[in-house]
């Protein structure tokens, strides 16, 4: 392995520990590069320059240029034709996707319905921070309806597809906020998958087709922005529907996924990897349970939006300054966890 060049920066902020930019083992993370990404970093930074790239075509607010440059370069292996080629299409998709415009909207407006009748079929919401730093994303298959959804949508899945676009914007958003606050660079999202009671009847041409054009959207448009993802509750049926599913994936994106059974399994992860007192009480937390009149972005809304939270929505989860703030963990507080891959596990949690 080439050796490390020397810390050059004073203005951007570390990496959290336990995190992969805080430990860095490959050299791929600022501001301690190997010369071999070091050398990307400077080859595709030239390009930019020459062809005139405002990378906020690419990230509408960001901390650094650098910091975009090496999450396309860490994405395509630190091949510079094909980071800057990845970039191009980003740039392209993001002014056909109109994400400007979008992020100025309400999850309604974009939807053409109340959210509440989305989250009775689809609950989803942000909620609070992991000790790392990252915004917390829950969502919940058990209810999950591809075929209502598509028809709440208007028959297709272009304003679905839409409003996901405005999440990840949010949740970037939120990344930004949680930087300032700790003083620590947040760059990436947890996400905790419940699939309780998801069964074999949800997996329908609908449910594939949503899923893969997410999918789509999350690897192509937003590269490195998934810290980890618990996948919980499985269900017996969920290795065929992981089978189906992980030929989407990046490699990399399923390295970065985490799967667990009962209660019993996850809830001490959680508790150790987000805390006690950030997780709802329905995952073992001490905060008042997710349900479908949490609005899915609460705090996003409340911060960032145009617009405040529409009435459909009481705010239901109350927390204390002290409760919400994020405590940025230190090396070794939090236990081991394995990923599993559920093609070599039979999994006693049954429908």
């Amino acid at each position: 392995m080439s050796a490390f060049t020397a810390p050059t920066s004073t203005t951007i902020p570390p990496y959290p520990e336990l995190t992969p930019g805080f430990d860095n083992k490959q050299g791929t993370y600022w501001p301690n590069l190997s010369a071999t990404s070091k050398t990307a970093l400077d080859q595709l930074t030239k390009l930019i320059t020459d062809k005139n790239i405002d990378l906020h075509d690419v990230n509408i607010e960001f901390i650094d240029s650098k910091l975009i440059l090496l999450r396309f370069l860490r994405a395509n292996n630190f091949d510079v034709k094909k980071a800057l080629a990845h970039i191009e299409k980003n740039i392209t998709w993001r002014r056909d996707m109109k994400v400007k415009e979008l992020v100025e909207k309400t999850p309604e407006s974009i939807l053409g319905i109340e959210l509440k009748e989305l989250t009775k079929v689809f609950p989803h919401w942000h909620h609070g921070y992991d000790r790392t730093g990252r915004p917390v994303v829950y969502k919940q298959y058990g209810k999950f309806d591809a075929s209502h959804v598509k028809k709440l949508a208007g028959g297709n899945y272009d304003r679905v597809v839409q409003y996901h676009v405005w999440e990840q914007e949010a949740c970037l958003r939120l990344c930004l906020k949680q930087t300032a606050k700790t003083g620590k660079l947040v760059e990436t999202v947890t996400g905790i998958v419940d699939v309780k009671d998801m069964g074999l009847f949800q997996i329908t041409r609908d449910f594939l087709a949503l899923t893969k054009l997410l999918a789509d959207v999350d690897q192509g448009q937003y590269p490195e922005t998934l810290g980890r993802i618990y996948i919980i509750n499985v269900p017996s049926a969920f290795p065929m529907v992981w089978r189906m599913v992980k030929p989407w994936l990046d490699p990399i994106v399923t390295s970065k996924i985490f799967i667990f059974g009962s209660p019993k399994d996850y809830e001490p992860v959680l508790i150790d990897f987000i805390g006690k007192e950030n997780l709802p009480s329905n995952y073992g937390g001490d905060l008042p349970p997710l349900n479908c009149n949490v609005h899915p972005y609460e705090e996003s809304m409340k911060e960032y939006a145009t617009v405040g939270l529409t009435e459909d929505f009481p705010t239901s989860i109350k927390r204390s300054e002290s409760e919400a703030d994020t405590t940025v963990v230190t090396e070794g507080e939090l236990g081991d966890e394995a990923s599993v891959d559920p093609e070599a596990v039979t999994f006693a949690q049954g429908l």
